[in-house]
């Protein structure tokens, strides 16, 4: 498995680390044949990646999530006539007192 399939924010990141802490475009961009519209758009492609990873915050739960797909493709597999899954997501120690109910169909208007 890629091993961005695994966090991928954290991934992200570190490919954003990776183009900022290099110096080969500040190096670049300082030799007198630079392209300035290369450096601009490399620079650009910095600022949306940073944009991206920013807005990835709402994978907080990706490993949760991760695991209740596997788990429900593993039930699929073992029993094909399976439509929906209840899952059932404790937030606090202790039993369950109040809880929601969210439905989600997908591809369904």
């Amino acid at each position: 498995m890629p091993r961005y399939a695994l966090f991928p924010k954290d991934y992200l990141g570190e490919v954003i680390s990776k183009f900022l802490l290099s110096e080969e475009l500040q190096r670049y961009a300082q030799k007198e044949e630079a392209n300035p519209l290369f450096v601009e758009k490399q620079n650009q492609l910095i600022l949306d990646l940073c944009s991206i990873h920013n807005d990835l915050d709402c994978l907080d739960l990706f490993d949760m999530w991760a695991d209740i797909e596997q788990k429900m493709k593993e039930l699929e597999k073992l029993d094909p006539q399976i439509d929906s899954h209840c899952i059932m997501i404790h937030l606090k120690p202790g039993p369950v007192c109040n809880n929601s109910y969210i439905e989600i169909k997908p591809g369904i208007l």
